[in-house]
């Protein structure tokens, strides 16, 4: 069974298929009754922000950045990965200035691309 709807003109037209039949189903524009209001709407908009920055302080600011305002991201574990994250980071940018900067001076040869194999299908 496949469900979808089309928005046309004022007009939403909805359709159904059951087994390879095809049956169309219009309905009018919705009442007003069963619309949210915009203090529901504004009410539901703020709730969300809420909880979006609830989450963004006690989780994904630990384990990201290891920025943990709120104690709750250690207590998680959440900032300790994040402080692995930050120094494997820190690592890593150490690497690329040596690999950019003082592997010339080395005598060593800068790492160069491989060509690319073409890849065959097994199917045949």
């Amino acid at each position: 069974m496949c469900a979808g709807f089309v928005l046309t003109g004022y007009q939403i037209a909805g359709y159904l298929v059951f087994e390879g039949s095809f049956r169309m189903c219009n309905a009018g524009m919705p009442v007003r009754a069963g619309l949210p209001t915009t203090k529901q709407l504004l009410r539901s908009t703020l709730i969300a922000l809420a909880a979006a920055a609830t989450i963004l302080v006690t989780a994904v600011l630990p384990a990201e950045y290891a920025i943990d305002p709120t104690r709750v991201g250690r207590v998680l574990g959440l900032t300790q990965m994040g402080e692995i994250k930050m120094r494997l980071a820190e690592e890593a940018a150490g690497d690329a200035v040596l690999t950019e900067a003082e592997a010339p001076s080395l005598g060593l040869p800068m790492c160069q691309q491989q060509p690319r194999v073409p890849v065959r299908s097994r199917s045949a």
